[in-house]
């Protein structure tokens, strides 16, 4: 398999170990080969404490934590505890704290704790305080207190997820014959929820959520119907839809961006998007906007192609199993999920789709959708400038670059994880590898934000630099397609040189990495002045400091 490779420690204080191989399943699925190192049976405590453990010389990404509530009192046979309970929050809290010490580049997801097994004395369960479901409401608070103390650690709402798929109660024959504590539709739930993490870590996120309109926006045929009777309310039947929207609207504001495909009337349509009461989303939380009668798939390309995205970056929503169909034999890129038949199941759905999720919202993600209005703005403006110069002057373009510090750590491992088209190397990094990376006296790094008249577009770019004495090697070096076309990357090259100039570097060297995306970027390093020396590209510093472009305000 040609796929990245992940690598993923699972330690757990019961049997679990037909794990791996299921989240391996679903990781293959996606293009991605997972390495993984499981302890040996409860052995996770010794793992953790000992220096050189196999845990610690494995160096996982990401390390999996799932531990049982009984497991951390071995001696409970009852929902009454004896007074041993009160030091195993604690003890587990220090553990997991030197778990994160001990491997600050990995991503540590922990199981949050549940009761699996009935408890005697249900109505007095809660009151006493030293029950086993009391003692697990304390350790979940532990929990999230390490979160929040422990940059990467990671509660997992396993408990909720598992009950949702009606598998969180254990199954009592496979725990007293070979201590699992997951029934098998337990584990091929946790394996869903693994799996998506692995997918995080890799950075396969789709990044756009493009939606139909009658019967998913909104119930009925609003051609039909009228505005005023398709079923959208706060209220009733209509609620549905209502909350459907409402996920949608908070996955954009983790980054996803929203686009409408739909075969409708187009002024009929955008009346009921801005008018009618009960809309979420209006105009401006669309990136993209397609009302026509044209073909589906035509308009999928055509959307891609406006956002500047892969058709692999899409997932589309509809509720006509036809047109469905017809999408996926005309793009077999884009994702297509079956819609649930029944309205009631919708959010629910859209909540749990696959490939949606991250590990760090940034400010960027955040105003993403307005940053795409104000795109549409630019194009606007481009179609009517006389020239390209003439449009780039208008702009009145400025760009910072400034030193990669920790503030930006976040959003500079979201763009080497996301940035396909210009990308000279492809390398991915989280925001842990490249802290520990920037730690060391012989990198440093870089990022670009940009902004003009019509908008703020934040930090659109990140360089990272090796340094060899008079030397320099450009590791990373890539800029978000958003703003391609605008002289922004000469720019930042120019600034990255003048930053090495000052630290004594007369020579930087470059490589290109061709990949199925990044054709874009294949001429840069020769149209900026590189020269081919073996096999990487080199130029002098001094000479690259005079590519910023005279439309451009570069603050450095």
């Amino acid at each position: 398999m040609s796929g990245a490779r992940i690598k993923c420690a699972l330690l757990s204080s019961f049997t679990i170990d037909q794990l791996p191989g299921l989240v391996n399943e679903r990781a293959a699925a996606a293009g991605l080969e997972c390495e993984w190192y499981v302890t040996p049976f409860n052995q996770y405590p010794q793992q953790i404490l000992e220096t050189n453990s196999a845990l610690h010389t494995f160096r996982p990404s990401l390390i999996f934590v799932a531990v049982a509530v009984a497991d951390l009192l071995p001696s409970v046979q009852s929902s009454t505890l004896g007074e041993n309970h009160e030091s195993c929050g604690e003890d587990f809290y220090r553990l997991m704290s030197a778990l994160s010490n001990a491997s600050p580049s990995s991503r540590i997801l922990i199981n949050n704790f549940s009761v699996s097994t009935p408890q005697i004395q249900p109505l007095l369960s809660m009151k006493g305080g030293k029950s086993l479901s009391a003692v697990t409401h304390e350790l979940n608070g532990l929990l999230f207190r390490l979160s929040q103390e422990c940059e990467n650690i990671y509660p997992l709402d396993v408990s909720s997820w598992l009950a949702m798929a009606g598998a969180a109660k254990q199954d009592d024959r496979y725990f007293y014959l070979a201590k699992m504590r997951l029934s098998r539709d337990g584990l091929d739930r946790l394996a869903d929820l693994y799996a998506r993490a692995v997918l995080a870590q890799a950075g396969k996120r789709h990044k756009c959520i493009v939606v139909d309109l009658d019967n998913t926006i909104w119930g009925g045929v609003i051609g039909e119907d009228g505005i005023e009777n398709i079923a959208l309310s706060d209220d009733g039947p209509g609620k549905a839809f209502y909350d459907f929207q409402r996920v949608l609207l908070d996955l954009s504001k983790t980054g996803i961006l929203l686009a409408i495909c739909s075969k409708n009337d187009a002024d009929l349509a955008m009346a009921a998007i801005n008018g009618h009461p009960s809309m979420i989303l209006r105009a401006d939380d669309f990136a993209a906007i397609k009302i026509n009668w044209n073909d589906k798939a035509a308009n999928l390309r055509s959307i891609a192609k406006e956002l500047n995205l892969g058709l692999d970056s899409l997932i589309f929503l509809d509720d006509s199993e036809h047109e469905r169909q017809q999408v996926r034999f005309g793009i077999p890129e884009v994702m297509v999920p079956d819609l649930p038949m029944d309205p009631s199941e919708l959010p629910a759905f859209v909540a749990c789709l696959p490939m949606l999720d991250t590990f760090h919202v940034t400010e960027e993600d955040a105003s993403r959708s307005m940053m795409y209005a104000h795109e549409r703005v630019r194009v606007e403006l481009k179609d009517q400038a006389a020239s390209l110069e003439d449009f780039l002057q208008t702009l009145r373009i400025h760009i910072r670059v400034e030193a990669l510090d920790s503030s930006d750590m976040g959003r500079c491992a979201q763009l080497t994880q996301r940035t396909n088209q210009f990308n000279l190397r492809t390398r991915r990094y989280t925001a842990d590898q490249l802290d520990h990376m920037l730690q060391q006296k012989n990198w440093c790094g870089f990022v670009v934000s940009a902004s003009d008249r019509i908008g703020n577009s934040g930090i659109v770019g990140c360089a990272l630099v090796e340094l060899n004495l008079k030397e320099a090697f450009l590791d990373t070096f890539l800029l978000s397609c958003r703003v391609l076309g605008r002289g922004i990357e000469a720019a930042f090259i120019a600034a990255v040189a003048a930053r090495l100039v000052e630290s004594g570097i007369q020579t930087l060297s470059a490589e290109f990495i061709p990949t199925s995306k990044n054709a874009v970027s294949s001429n840069f390093l020769s149209n900026s002045g590189f020269d081919m020396s073996g096999s990487v590209w080199k130029s002098g510093t001094d000479r690259l400091c005079k590519l910023v472009p005279q439309w451009i305000n570069l603050q450095n």
